[in-house]
């Protein structure tokens, strides 16, 4: 049996919440991060804009779930203690 009160599932979830739009937002920046790398170590064609395309479909895209992922996971374990 759990002797939490729900105040504390609340404050629980409230803490979850935060690390997935957290870990989101730290996801697309360490993604445009990489593509941006990525792009000036391999020379990529600028051309009509096809490095923002490969940074931002490539990189950033997959970095936003991967970051709210990760950043829901840390906080849910973390609020618990």
């Amino acid at each position: 049996m759990t002797t939490e009160t729900p105040r504390s599932r609340f404050e629980r979830a409230a803490w979850t919440a935060a690390g997935v739009v957290a870990g989101a937002v730290i996801g697309l920046i360490a993604g445009s991060l990489l593509g941006y790398a990525y792009v000036a170590l391999f020379n990529v064609s600028d051309f009509e804009g096809e490095s923002a395309f490969l940074v931002a479909y490539c990189f950033m895209l997959p970095g936003i779930p991967a970051g709210a992922l990760g950043g829901g996971i840390l906080a849910f374990q973390r609020s618990g203690r």
